[in-house]
């Protein structure tokens, strides 16, 4: 319902004729069912299990909809209007919560056999890194999660002891604020937070 209401929002926000409005495209962690428009099960959104949202988006809206996954959206997205337009192969990364790559390979976006290619998170790029919750050490997604980030922080002493104290080590919008405050002191040229960006990069450059 607020997905629903946050598009009628964005229809009347833009001030165009409805008419001319082809439809809606929705971007979903996966792993997602785009045949079906389902969203089956993103690790990252609990209660999201199996969630027919475009067949409730296109009742609601009246509107076609498409559904895919975030980092071939973000790819195909790219192409048409960012930095890869012109390029027939290009890769497209994702950092958030968790870990994407969006491929392109002579001019077709990579979907895979399920529509759901792209998953990067798992790749192993140093044994002696966190653990991941799969089990192996050094995942690229838990090496470069908001947590991880904010846990070098800490101990770095960039941010405070108390950052990752109680609750606040498992809220999201704690988190994002504490990265945030550790992207802001590498920006103002604190060695400490550069030395755990330069890090972060040497682990996407091995990925």
């Amino acid at each position: 319902d607020d997905v629903t209401s946050a598009i009628d929002a964005l229809i009347a926000d833009a001030g165009i004729d409805e008419g001319s409005i082809a439809g809606i495209g929705f971007a979903s962690p996966g792993p997602i069912d785009p045949q079906a428009g389902v969203i089956l099960d993103p690790p990252h959104l609990p209660g999201w299990r199996n969630v027919p949202l475009r067949d409730h988006l296109r009742a609601t809206s009246e509107l076609p909809v498409l559904l895919d996954k975030d980092v071939i959206a973000a790819a195909v997205g790219e192409r048409w209007a960012g930095a890869t337009m012109g390029y027939a192969n290009s890769l497209f990364f994702y950092l958030s919560t968790g870990v994407g790559v969006g491929i392109t390979i002579d001019d077709a976006v990579v979907r895979g056999f399920s529509s759901n290619a792209g998953d990067g998170g798992r790749l192993v790029v140093d044994p002696d890194d966190p653990l991941c919750e799969c089990g192996l050490r050094g995942c690229l997604g838990a090496s470069l999660s908001p947590y991880a980030f904010v846990l070098s922080g800490v101990e770095q002493g960039v941010l405070a002891a108390s950052t990752l104290r109680g609750r606040q080590a498992s809220d999201p919008a704690h988190l994002d604020q504490a990265f945030d405050t550790l992207v802001a002191a590498a920006d103002a040229g604190d060695e400490r937070a550069l030395d755990i960006i330069r890090v972060s990069s040497v682990r996407i450059a091995k990925a």
